[in-house]
Order: C-alpha cells, then sequence, then structure tokens
C-alpha cells in the first residue's frame, strides 16, 4: 500500500506545527497533540484547504454564513488534503457563545444604527446574507435644541418633559432613517425583523425611557444585551413583533457605542499582546481605547470642535461640508460629493489648521498669522477683527462666506489637547511609550473624511510612523452591523464591556500635565 502524503498543519495563536497525513480527522490530530479541549470543535481555516464537511447541516447549524465565508468550520467533520494554516480560539476566548447566542438568525431585513450625539447612522442588510442594501445619516434631532450632551443632561435634570421629548426625538431620527431607506430600496420596514442599536450610555438609557446616571454617578446601567419588541416603542413602520437590541455598555462614560467599535476593531485579539493598539473614535465626545499587556483600557474626553460643534461655520459632515483644505498661492478646498461649500466640518477644520500650519500663516500657539508678503490671490483671503484674525476658506453664497476665526481654531486647539492627554495616560497607566504603539486606529462619525497625516501632524494622535495610523470608518457601526449577521457576537460584546477598564481622568495627573502642552501645534 502506498504511504499516504504528509502534511503540514500550523496552528495559530499557538504557533505550533503539527505533521499529519492527508486523510487525517481534523479534529482527532488537534485532540491527540493537545491543541483541542474535550468537546471543542470550532476552529478557522487561515490559509491552505480541508475536505469539504462531512456535517454540513451542523456547520451551518452553528455559523452564520459570514462566519462560514470567513473560514469558520467544525473540525470533526474535516479531514487534511495538505498544508495549512488554521486558528484554534483558546478555550476562555472562545468565539462562540453560550446556546442563546446561537440562535438561527431571521429572514428577512435587519437594522443596524449608530446612535451618537451628533450623527445617527443607519444600515439596511438583508438577513442572514448581510448584503448591504443601502447606509444613510442625520444630525440628531437633539442637536437642535441643545448641541452639547452635558447640556442636555442639564435639560433633563430641569425639565420634567425633558426624558419624554428627548427620547421622541432619538426615535424619531431611527424612524426617519428606516423610511429613508426603504425608499432608496424599494424594501418594505414591515420585513426588517432586528434592529441592533450602539449608543453612548446617556443616548442608550434616553432611548429605554430611562433617567441617564451620568459619569459622576459611577453605575453601569447594563452590561447585558437589552431587548425591546418594536410595539414597545414609536417605531411605527416596523412590524410590531420586530426585535429591538441595545448593545451592552462597559461604563457610565464609555457605551455600548465604543464596544461595539472595539469590537468590530478586533481589539479582543491585541490584549495579550505586549504592543499597544489604539483604537481613537472620534465625535462630539472622543472614546478611546488601549489594548495590550494583557488589559483593555478606555476614556472618555469631550471633542465637540470634532463635530463642527461651536465652530463659526461648522456643520456635519455632509452634503457641501468642507473636508479638505489645500494652500498654496491660492486655497483648494474639497467637500462631501464635491458639492458647493456649504460651512466646514470637523473634519475641514482639522485639515485648514494643517493646511494653515505648514505655509506659516498659523504660529504654534494657535494664533492666524497675517503676512504682508503672501500672494494676492491669498492675502485677499485675510480678515481681522477685535476677536483677531479670520482666513476666509470661500466667498460661499449669498454673500456669507465661510471662513475660520481665531476661537475656531482654540475649539480645535481644547478638542486636540484633551483626546492627545488622554492617551498620554492611557500609555502611562500601561507602563507604555508612544515607542509601544503598533497601531492607531482612528474611527469617526459616518461620511466624516478625517485626514490621518493631518491629526498626526498637528498632534491630535501620539506621535507614530505614518504608516501606524489607519481609518476605520465608522466603527461603531460596524459592530452593530456584524451582530446582526451574528448573535453570538452579541456574548462577545458582552465579554468586552465587562473587561474594559475606565480610565477615570478627572484627577490623573498625567492627563492634566500633558493637556495645556499638547494645544501647541507642530509639525514634524
Amino acid at each position: 500500500m502506498k504511504n499516504k502524503k504528509q502534511a503540514k498543519i500550523e496552528v495559530l495563536p499557538q504557533g505550533r506545527v503539527l505533521s499529519a497525513r492527508v486523510g487525517d480527522n481534523l479534529q482527532t490530530l488537534l485532540l491527540v497533540n493537545g491543541v483541542l479541549a474535550e468537546g471543542q470543535e470550532a476552529v478557522r481555516l487561515e490559509k491552505g484547504s480541508m475536505s469539504a464537511s462531512a456535517d454540513q447541516a451542523s456547520e451551518e447549524e452553528r455559523f452564520s454564513l459570514t462566519e462560514l465565508a470567513n473560514g469558520w468550520m467544525l473540525a470533526s467533520g474535516r479531514k487534511v488534503t495538505g498544508d495549512a494554516l488554521i486558528y484554534v480560539p483558546e478555550e476562555e476566548d472562545t468565539f462562540f457563545g453560550p446556546p442563546e447566542y446561537r440562535q438561527p438568525l431571521p429572514s428577512g431585513l435587519g437594522l443596524a444604527v449608530d446612535l451618537g450625539s451628533g450623527t445617527v447612522a443607519a444600515g439596511l442588510t438583508e438577513l442572514p446574507v448581510l448584503a448591504i442594501s443601502a447606509l444613510a445619516a442625520c444630525a440628531n434631532s437633539q442637536c437642535d435644541l441643545l448641541g452639547d450632551l452635558g447640556a442636555r443632561l442639564q435639560f433633563l435634570r430641569e425639565d420634567a418633559q425633558g426624558l419624554v421629548r428627548l427620547q421622541e426625538m432619538l426615535y424619531e431620527d431611527i424612524e426617519k432613517l428606516t423610511l429613508s431607506l426603504v425608499d432608496k430600496t424599494g424594501l418594505d420596514p414591515a420585513e426588517v425583523r432586528l434592529v441592533m442599536v450602539a449608543a453612548n450610555t446617556s443616548l442608550g438609557q434616553m432611548l429605554w425611557g430611562e433617567q441617564p446616571s451620568g459619569a459622576a454617578a459611577g453605575e453601569v446601567p447594563w452590561r447585558k444585551p437589552r431587548e425591546r419588541a418594536a410595539l414597545e416603542t414609536p417605531l411605527a413602520s416596523l412590524m410590531p413583533q420586530a426585535e429591538i437590541v441595545l448593545m451592552p455598555a462597559a461604563h457610565a462614560d464609555i457605551g455600548s457605542d465604543i464596544v461595539s467599535a472595539a469590537l468590530a476593531a478586533g481589539l479582543k485579539d491585541k490584549i495579550k499582546q505586549q504592543q499597544i493598539t489604539l483604537l481613537i473614535d472620534l465625535g462630539l465626545s472622543t472614546e478611546i481605547v488601549a489594548a495590550g499587556r494583557g488589559r483593555l483600557l478606555a476614556a472618555s474626553v469631550s471633542t465637540p470642535a470634532l463635530e463642527g460643534v461651536s465652530i463659526t461655520c461648522g456643520m456635519r459632515a455632509t452634503v457641501g461640508a468642507i473636508v479638505r483644505v489645500k494652500i498654496s498661492d491660492t486655497v483648494l478646498l474639497s467637500t462631501v460629493r464635491d458639492a458647493r461649500p456649504r460651512g466646514l466640518a470637523g473634519a475641514g477644520l482639522i485639515s485648514a489648521a494643517y493646511a494653515l500650519l505648514t505655509v506659516g500663516l498659523l504660529s504654534a500657539d494657535g494664533r492666524i498669522v497675517f503676512d504682508r508678503d503672501l500672494p494676492p490671490r491669498l492675502l485677499e483671503h485675510f480678515a481681522r477683527d477685535l476677536d483677531g484674525g479670520k482666513f476666509v476658506l470661500s466667498r460661499g453664497g449669498g454673500g456669507n462666506p465661510i471662513l475660520i476665526e481665531q476661537n475656531d481654531i482654540r475649539q480645535l486647539q481644547l478638542a486636540k489637547g484633551n483626546v492627545y492627554a488622554a492617551c498620554q495616560a492611557i500609555l502611562a497607566e500601561l507602563s507604555a511609550t508612544e515607542r509601544d504603539i503598533e497601531q492607531i486606529l482612528i474611527g469617526e462619525s459616518y461620511g466624516a473624511h478625517i485626514d490621518p497625516p493631518a491629526a498626526l501632524a498637528l498632534g491630535l494622535v501620539p506621535k507614530v510612523a505614518p504608516e501606524k495610523v489607519k481609518l476605520t470608518g465608522n466603527a461603531a457601526w460596524q459592530g452593530a452591523f456584524l451582530c446582526l449577521g451574528n448573535r453570538a457576537l452579541l456574548a462577545e460584546a458582552e465579554r468586552l464591556a465587562a473587561r474594559m477598564e475606565r480610565l477615570d481622568l478627572s484627577a490623573n495627573t498625567i492627563y492634566a500635565g500633558a493637556f495645556l502642552p499638547a494645544m501647541e501645534f507642530t509639525v514634524d
């Protein structure tokens, strides 16, 4: 009889290489070599191939279509066909949750929602195949009443009907986006079976009709997914039995949105590494999460300027918002959808400050600098008043110029000082420095278009090599979307929420010492 061909099976994350023969049962091979625990079957094929499943029905019951497409399989029904690289989750870190999270996905449509303080983003998807049908976003209607989240919380304390009013606004935004999405696609809103919501803690409590406890209270309102039927909400366009799920939160000011973002960014896989991965989720408030050295550590700071709040010509990153600025002998602008400029998004403010700084029109301490030797076409962009210098980006329409004032720069300095100082405090807590950062992931609101080189050069984020800074898009929404496709991920989000520590910055000396110096602008 001819000897069977030999094969090498490399196992992650252990790094072991197992010798096998073509035709060997994969589960038996892994059990004999002590790689799998008794009763453990789930593995992921990274490279190479395995035989077709001998029990396809069990695999389809265990895994979602997305997981199957990503290589997850049951080792018991697979045979070795050649060299392969596989990932075997450690038992305590297993990807798959308890049986209640492995329920078969419903047919119909799913809605993933990122409920942000400034922007509400939603996406409609077909279940269970996760084909994205349409995406949409709108301003959080609460901003029309009060722009700052702190002001909204104060409003709730002072107005007996405030909670009802703010809750209605949130549901109206979700309803508006749902109707907009089904209008785009021609789909029936009554087919929406599942709505997955990621939100900061205060907005999540408002959505559930609860008075927000606030960060000062130090309470965690929920660390498990919360569920209710659509008939218990004002979402009239959905079928009454549609399930509304609010993802788990970690702390009073570290909500399900940042847990969802951490899930989408894969921070679970970074916890045990010595190098640090930073997730910086920019918005009206910015959350920073560090994974590494056995910890998952988070902090939250206020950054309203990054969504255009308190900026003279500020606006959300919607059609016509300026998101890129280049200055040479003239001023070049890029806007969302290349539309006529209507205002300045947070990304545009960052880009404009970077452009002014690189050509010497913004000082290191944040003053707009007038230079008479500038080219004539550039001189006409300057203006001055008692409040200091102004730089006109666009004359706009109707005689209303779009400009940057001195106070706008100061608001940006406050935001960047907060973010950078918080990063330094987190690194210090982990006994790490900027040299220990493996990667910085920048999350942002829907369509925000942050420019990583500008964020790095201005000192918004820690100083690392440019290739280490990457945009993740709207990571909070992405996490909610992933949970639509695999309810097991809710268990993973729950474990992340339980593991996530909160760093209190209110009395942190590293943060306090780093804040003022971090307000300075520098260009390396």
